[in-house]
């Protein structure tokens, strides 16, 4: 397989070498025409690109063409995967701040007619986005996936997928990642789920209190909120999808959430109400 030799470079730009050579990986290990051993080299060759140099420049040019089928957008996408989860402080301040760029276009950028494992792996990346570099560098990320809440339902079942998965991380699983950043990751994200009347929050950085929740309503709200405007409108699958996603987030942060921001929020009968949607999805995460 000649030029397979030659890994990403650091400009990332779509018409690479590299980015024809994986295009080409893909291609051999899908066709039915090729044999075992063109498979092998080929799949092999894939897994040296995410140790490459730069992997993530052509990770982002492959995942963000939609004309690409959803098989090659997957693979750029675990080479930025790769990249943030084992290579992420072997990066410049500049490339850091590159790759959460280009995560959070890619996840602007999700439409409904991605398929759910795509959506699933761009939600993902910015959890990871999050576990290295949220209350950090990163400051802002309240605001990014508030702004990502108000575009569409496709969009809003991204940021759900998100914020369970970031609890989930965060105070269920033993994840390594989350574990390292401790206390304080734990606090942001308090913060942000929970309304300023009961927790004010703030990150403190030297005598000042940079507060890192978008606004005063913080994320139980909004989403309670939002099972109340499904409930009023469950006829289509789209919208049971997200009053799924969403009753299963609120489900992962009642077991470390403040008992007096459950009750003013009224996500209890928000879930109560949620029961007489026919549908067995709704229903076994209600419940």
């Amino acid at each position: 397989m000649n030029g397979y030799s030659e890994g990403p470079t650091n400009n990332g730009d779509d018409t690479s070498p590299s980015t024809s050579a994986i295009l080409h990986a893909l291609e051999l290990i899908h066709s039915p025409a090729s044999d075992n051993d063109i498979r092998r080299e080929a799949t092999e060759f894939l897994n040296q690109q995410k140790d490459a140099d730069g992997a993530y420049g052509p990770g982002f040019h492959l995942a963000a063409d939609h004309g690409h089928a959803p098989i090659v957008r997957h693979f750029g996408l675990s080479l930025i995967e790769h990249t943030i989860r084992l290579k992420w402080h072997d990066l410049t301040d500049d490339q850091t701040a590159q790759v959460r760029g280009w995560t959070l276009e890619l996840a602007h950028n999700i439409s409904e007619a991605d398929p759910p494992y795509i959506r699933n792996k761009v939600a993902q990346l910015c959890v990871e986005l999050a576990k290295k570099s949220w209350a950090v560098d990163w400051l802002d990320m309240d605001q990014v996936l508030l702004a990502l809440w108000g575009k569409n339902l496709t969009s809003k079942e991204v940021v759900l997928t998100i914020l369970e998965n970031l609890s989930e991380d965060t105070f269920t699983r033993e994840d390594s990642a989350a574990a390292l950043r401790g206390q304080e990751f734990n606090t942001a994200l308090v913060e942000i789920f929970t309304p300023a009347a009961q927790f004010a929050g703030g990150l403190i950085v030297g005598k000042t209190s940079i507060h890192l929740r978008a606004n005063d309503e913080g994320w139980l709200a909004r989403i309670v909120e939002f099972i109340q405007e499904c409930l009023s409108n469950a006829s289509t699958r789209q919208v049971q999808v997200c009053l799924t996603k969403a009753l299963a987030t609120l489900r992962s942060v009642f077991s470390w959430m403040m008992l007096s921001a459950i009750v003013s929020t009224r996500a209890l009968p928000a879930i109560c109400a949620s029961l007489s949607v026919q549908d067995t999805d709704v229903l076994m995460v209600s419940t």
